[in-house]
């Protein structure tokens, strides 16, 4: 199947994650953490892109990009290109070092970019995520200096930093790539695809079976490209696990 384009959304910030091929722990020890660290600092320089936020675990890695000069697949494009070069040579080995490029979905308001924010300096001590000693996160006080005037839209023209810390500490998130989509939405994404595929629930329970790989993947790409469901919320509406979920746009959507 041919790649297809990624969604370009009106907005120029991005929750992105890179992952590991084959689950691979591309970021094992904590020279690893600080060397990705150090290379999206120096990608970012001279105005390039801003690093919202960040937190990385052995495995994967999430960062909240904001576009400037280079766009969100340039950006990425030269973080993963120097960091494959660095652990390749590192570890002696060749070969590619991320599953896929990157997985990205827009923040196209304030509400959504502080609930990114808050999932990801706390991904590392989240139940879905095994304990790792040298999980590395974007520090919380110096979001709040930078991005201020953003989060105050989202919290009120009074928040300070104290505040803004005990929000994000306890403030209520799903899973990774969801951006608290509603029951509505899913009730609307799950008649798009009776409409246009002439699904019925009997179809949607059979999309697991080898017999309907294409129609599974052209399903999940649809959803993709024409509403803003997560990959949680996608493979809920098709009944299918994340992991294929995710599979499927890695493997079909170019930048």
């Amino acid at each position: 199947m041919a790649r297809t384009a990624r969604n370009r959304e009106n907005t120029n910030i991005f929750h992105t994650i890179v992952r590991g091929n084959n689950n691979e722990e591309i970021f094992s020890d904590y020279e690893d953490k600080c060397k990705i660290v150090e290379i999206i600092t120096e990608k970012s320089l001279g105005g390039a892109f801003d690093i919202i936020a960040y937190c990385i675990l052995s495995n994967h890695a999430h960062f909240l990009i904001k576009e400037n000069a280079l766009s969100i697949a340039e950006a990425m494009k030269r973080i993963n290109t120097t960091y494959a070069a660095y652990y390749n040579r590192k570890n002696s080995r060749y070969g590619h070092v991320f599953y896929s490029r990157y997985l990205s979905e827009g923040i196209a308001d304030e509400e959504k970019l502080i609930n990114a924010i808050s999932y990801i300096l706390n991904h590392a001590q989240s139940d879905d995520v095994e304990n790792d000693e040298y999980a590395l996160a974007a520090n919380a006080e110096e979001i709040f200096a930078r991005y201020y005037d953003y989060i105050r839209k989202c919290l009120g023209p009074d928040t300070d930093d104290a505040y803004f810390l005990s929000y994000i500490t306890g403030c209520e998130y799903d899973s990774i790539m969801d951006l608290n989509n509603s029951a509505d939405d899913l009730t609307q994404a799950k008649a798009l695809i009776c409409k246009y595929f002439g699904a019925d629930d009997i179809m949607l329970q059979s999309l697991m079976q080898r017999e309907c790989l294409a129609l599974r993947a052209q399903m999940v790409l649809y959803l993709k490209q024409n509403t803003n469901l997560s990959i949680r919320k996608i493979a809920e509406v098709l009944n299918l696990n994340r992991g294929i979920v995710y599979k499927i746009i890695c493997d079909n959507i170019k930048d």
